[in-house]
């Protein structure tokens, strides 16, 4: 008894200390900003996350509104384990953007979310704000840029007056462009879209200056007096610095134009009977054919409004009188814009058919128009003036296509009557979209497509151990680090060559030695410091980085301070001192490498799922109205902006890539059109439908992609190559290798056989030729497709300019026209921009926006 007495609590304090962790862990479960305070400048984006810690989002989360600051999810998530004297802590970290409008404190609320552990409230956080300053806060950022419209002070209600909208920046400092227009409410102006910008220098104050100029035009309707809404421009500025690759590290801001005022007067008293509301100048024009015409003949009567001014409210030409001796057939009015995008510039043009029942001469017009002319401030009447027309009797084989009120219509002598031309063919119009289907598979990369054809005459379980292996060495958890430690050797070694004077080239070798350090020590932070370096295990050798790390701050940042004399023969020691993990050979056999699929799924369901995207307010896909609802009910617009995300989801999908091109063919954006058609047919060009769209779009655009222009020929290369993508046209290769290898199995069994010799080797020349011919149509099919074949294309839907460095501040570099429908392949990327390698070597870089990508 007494023993039992004394082993009972000493198991449930067993059982409590075992299950302590576990309760601490389970009442631990909080969300949290990071950084839970501070500071933040106006119109600068910074980066703030919010942490689940022990917890997971359940369903959307909704963000009280905050005055003053523009919070948006950015799309990163990070994930993190840590388990302390017993306590796991699992959290995950959503990151946003956030970007204050004012110089007042802003204070995000608390809120509450619901999450898998039940509801959790976030505590309120409050930042204060200042005003933004580049270069290490040398300079405020007006200083640096800024922005303003142009417009006049005075004018009429419904006048057509420019409208300039600039951004003056320091040449030295502008990098790029947020987005290619402002986001501006322009009401209760009614403008033309922004055009494409253009860039000026200026000499001020002996500092070269940029100027951004958009300019465009627009009206106001109602008179009184108006101030315009404020235009935000996100823009990216340089830092000074340059990161190991050479280009120029850059902050995003915000900057917000002034708000001038526009006085509207309304139209003065007075206005002639005729007047209906237009303002501008306009040109009337009148034209008849032919002036002389026997009784039945048609004449045309054309009148044509043009110029510039109020179009929107312009609906129809002056009318016209004519005798009861004609009989008019009146068509649509055509309406026709003089340039892309205009609003107040059109033609106006109505054909009038006349068909005259009598003869005698006749006189058509005079028509009149009356306008107010804002440049001259009055009210001005336009005439078309009269013409004089001769209608002569009927011949007597031709009878009048129209007889008067109780006329009877001559017979045709015979003979006389003639048919007219059987009519053609209508011409090609985008055409209904095509229902989901299976998106395409993606080409493989020049590499991997040789390792699968080598291995497709190898035996299964070679082909299972080299993608293992292969997969162990890419997802090696310690490569980035042996790559970097590699880096920082020979970073060292041309610290030792370069002379203390050049200090320009020993600050970018010291910056690239930072940089690969903080990899080798698996920092996260963007900035580290020196005290990071303590916090590690290492004691000895993290004092011996840190005083490193605090030596290169002072030589890169604190003007006069040299490198200290020994600091790079401590640098190869402390090298030496830190070793990165090999690569384990081994670890090809792990599951995650050996069966990627099934480990791929078990992760999938277990731990990626709980932390979609979705949880933060992604659209959900499903809605009332269908893309192909809104498309047939001719809302292009709400159709493509639907297949737009589809692609941007999923990139093969094929059907969605020919749809968007239907839509954006509807909106006689043709350019985009073909591109997207283009995707689309390299994707799935066995489609009819696909083939047709691409055809047309092409045609319209003005472009033949220079990869495929055999394929889009007809001939007996595009019937074959036609036949499959060029995904396929992989997959039939391999499969021709592999069975070239089968025939060679069936010599070899010949060979060292007795039995069935004639057979196995009838099989091995029927395989062989089979092979050869699968190789040789694949190959040509696959040439055929250029380089659309390649994972990595992208189409040029936009003429422009190949430029050497990814900015358009800098008006001096080398720059080649580059033409619309060029195909070639990405293999660098920078904010905003891409550059493009061609099939000679040739380099360039062109904004992203001007391209399309094919598979990815």
């Amino acid at each position: 008894m007494t023993r039992l007495t004394t082993t009972l609590p000493l198991l449930a304090t067993l059982i409590l200390s075992a299950l302590q962790p576990f309760s601490l862990s389970a009442l631990s479960q909080t969300i949290r900003w990071d950084p839970s305070g501070g500071s933040l400048a106006k119109g600068q984006v910074s980066q703030i996350q919010l942490v689940f810690e022990n917890c997971q989002p359940q369903g959307n989360v909704a963000f009280p509104p905050v005055a003053g600051l523009e919070l948006q999810h950015n799309g990163s998530r990070s994930q993190n384990f840590s388990s302390i004297n017993g306590r796991t802590v699992q959290s995950v970290s959503f990151g946003f953007n956030a970007r204050p409008t004012t110089e007042q404190r802003v204070t995000i609320p608390a809120f509450k979310i619901n999450t898998d552990k039940g509801e959790i409230t976030v505590a309120s956080v409050s930042f204060d704000v200042g005003a933004a300053t580049v270069q290490g806060g040398q300079l405020t950022l007006d200083q640096v840029v800024g922005s303003k419209f142009v417009v006049p002070q005075t004018v009429w209600a419904g006048e057509v007056f420019p409208l300039t909208y600039r951004i003056t920046a320091l040449k030295r400092f502008l990098n790029s462009l947020g987005s290619e227009h402002p986001e501006w409410d322009s009401l209760p102006l009614n403008p033309e879209p922004w055009p494409k910008y253009q860039l000026a220098d200026e000499l001020k104050n002996g500092e070269p200056w940029i100027n951004v100029t958009y300019t465009t035009r627009a009206i106001a309707r109602d008179p009184g007096a108006i101030t315009l809404n404020p235009a935000r421009h996100v823009v990216a500025l340089n830092t000074g610095r340059r990161d190991i690759f050479g280009f120029a590290q850059q902050e995003q801001f915000a900057i917000t134009s002034d708000q001038p005022k526009i006085t509207v007067k309304p139209l003065p008293a007075g206005a002639p009977a005729k007047f209906s509301g237009a303002v501008g100048q306009f040109k009337l024009e009148s034209k008849i054919v032919p002036e002389n015409a026997a009784v039945g003949e048609p004449i045309t009567w054309t009148l044509t409004l043009s110029g510039q001014g109020n179009w929107p409210d312009i609906q129809s030409l002056p009318p016209r009188s004519v005798s009861k001796d004609f009989h008019a057939i009146q068509p649509q009015v055509k309406r026709t814009p003089q340039g892309e995008n205009a609003l107040y510039e059109f033609t106006l043009s109505e054909d009038v058919v006349l068909v005259p029942t009598k003869p005698g001469p006749y006189t058509l017009g005079p028509v009149e128009w009356s306008y107010f002319d804002p440049a001259q401030g009055r009210y001005v009447t336009i005439t078309a003036p009269a013409a004089k027309i001769t209608v002569a009797p009927a011949a007597n084989a031709a009878a009048p296509i129209f007889a008067g009120s109780g006329t009877q219509a001559a017979t045709p002598a015979p003979g006389a009557l003639t048919l007219a031309d059987a009519p053609k063919q209508p011409a090609n119009i985008p055409g209904d979209p095509l229902p989901s289907a299976a998106p395409a598979p993606t080409p493989l990369p020049r590499s991997p497509l040789i390792l699968y054809l080598l291995a497709a005459g190898l035996w299964p379980l070679l082909l299972w151990l080299v993608l293992a292996f292969l997969r162990a060495r890419r997802t090696d958890p310690n490569r980035p680090q042996r790559e970097a430690r590699a880096r920082i050797q020979k970073t060292l070694a041309a610290i030792d060559e370069t002379p203390a004077a050049e200090r320009e080239r020993l600050a970018s070798l010291l910056q690239a030695w930072q940089h690969d350090t903080a990899i080798l020590w698996k920092i996260p932070q963007v900035v580290p410091s020196a005290s990071l370096f303590l916090k590690t295990n290492d004691k000895e050798t993290g004092a011996a980085w840190s005083a490193l790390w605090s030596d290169s701050e002072r030589a890169l940042y604190r003007a006069g301070s040299p490198l200290p004399p020994d600091w790079s023969a401590r640098a190869h020691d402390a090298l030496a001192a830190k070793r990165a993990r090999g690569f384990n050979p081994l670890s090809l056999f792990a599951p995650r490498n050996l069966f990627p699929l099934a480990a791929a799924l078990i992760v999938s369901i277990s731990v990626l799922q709980p932390f979609s995207p979705s949880a933060f307010g992604a659209t959900n896909t499903s809605s009332a109205q269908t893309p192909e609802a809104a498309y047939k009910s001719g809302d292009f617009k709400t159709a493509e902006t639907a297949w737009r995300r589809a692609v941007e989801a999923a990139p093969t999908d094929w059907v969605a890539r020919h749809n968007l091109s239907l839509a954006l063919a509807q909106q006689d954006r043709w350019a985009e059109a073909g591109a997207h058609a283009f995707a689309a047919f390299v994707q799935h060009p066995n489609e009819p439908a696909v083939l047709r769209n691409v055809l047309l779009t092409l045609s319209r655009a003005g472009y033949t992609p220079s990869a495929v222009a055999e394929v889009t020929r007809p001939g007996p290369v595009r019937e074959v190559a036609l036949r499959f993508a060029p995904a396929q046209w992989q997959c039939a290769l391999g499969i021709s290798v592999a069975l070239a290898a089968l025939a060679f199995a069936f010599v070899l069994l010949a060979v060292y056989g007795r039995r069935f010799r004639l057979l196995l080797f009838i099989l091995a020349g029927a395989a062989f030729g089979f092979a050869a011919l699968g190789v040789t149509v694949s190959l040509l099919s696959l040439h055929a497709y250029g380089s659309a074949k390649d994972e990595r294309a992208v189409i040029v839907w936009k003429s422009g300019s190949l430029r050497s460095i990814p900015t358009v501040a800098d008006t001096t570099q080398k720059t080649t026209p580059l033409a619309a429908g060029t195909v070639a392949i990405v293999d660098k990327d920078f904010p905003g921009w891409v550059r493009l390698v061609f099939e000679d070597g040739q380099t360039g870089w062109v904004p992203r926006e001007d391209t399309v990508r094919l598979w990815k």
